[in-house]
């Protein structure tokens, strides 16, 4: 019959139960709920201005997919891996596991949707102004009346307004205009000048009006195409991974 230990002697000396040695506590496997197993995501900050330069980046880059039909030029998709490797440093991704590759793909979504929304406010502001652009220009032309008439020229005054052109290299654009008024003859000359340009100027903000419209419906298609441009560009996600330590 096997003979049992007693942790608890019978006589007064002191004995202590057997206890595993410092060897075998050093080599206790590593459990998966270890902390440096399991990787926790933390939050965007979308409200940084590093977080906020690359939003605006991967947004431009997916409108770029979207028109290109889901394709990248080689310059373009060396930015996007810059800029994710960018947010991997932002966000502290780690050694690549499938947990990891998930929260590196949601930072992905987070960044290129809350740039989707700028690029869209952006928008907004611009298709305001340009609709508002021909009456601030006939307004433009009362004040600069009034102040031929009324104006004090012992200083030159500085004058603005904003008109669109088109640019051979950039198409249709929006100018400002600045301009110097000595005397009151060049307040109602610029009144003049504006008056008579006032019909040309017309009909490119109307054709710059559909223009951004058309840009308008492009970046509707791109945030819905967002889901499908993280998972095209898990390739890239994983290089920069692979650079990582």
């Amino acid at each position: 019959m096997a003979e049992r230990v007693a942790c608890r002697p019978r006589t007064p000396v002191a004995l202590e139960c057997p206890q595993p040695s410092d060897r075998t506590r050093e080599e206790a496997p590593i459990t998966p709920s270890s902390s440096k197993q399991k990787a926790k995501r933390r939050t965007v900050d979308t409200r940084s201005p590093e977080a906020r330069e690359i939003a605006r980046e991967f947004a431009t880059l997916a409108l770029a997919w979207v028109d290109r039909k889901g394709k990248l030029l080689v310059r373009q998709r060396e930015e996007l891996r810059r800029a994710l490797a960018t947010t991997a440093d932002l966000q502290g991704w780690i050694l690549l596991t499938d947990r990891q590759e998930e929260i590196a793909s949601k930072d992905f979504t987070t960044l290129t949707r809350s740039g989707a929304r700028a690029l869209a406010k952006d928008l907004a502001d611009e298709l305001a102004a340009k609709k508002a652009e021909l009456t601030q220009l006939k307004k433009d032309v009362k004040a600069f009346d009034k102040l031929a008439e009324t104006g004090d020229f012992d200083e030159p005054i500085e004058v603005e307004y904003t008109h669109t052109v088109r640019k051979p290299s950039k198409g249709l654009i929006t100018r400002t205009e600045v301009e110097e008024l000595k005397s009151a003859s060049d307040a109602s000359d610029l009144a003049r000048t504006i008056e008579k340009r006032l019909d040309a100027w017309g009909k490119l903000r109307e054709e710059m009006l559909g223009e951004l419209k058309k840009r308008e419906k492009r970046l509707d298609e791109m945030k819905d195409s967002i889901p499908d441009f993280v998972d095209a560009s898990s390739g890239l996600i994983r290089d920069v991974f692979a650079t990582l330590y």
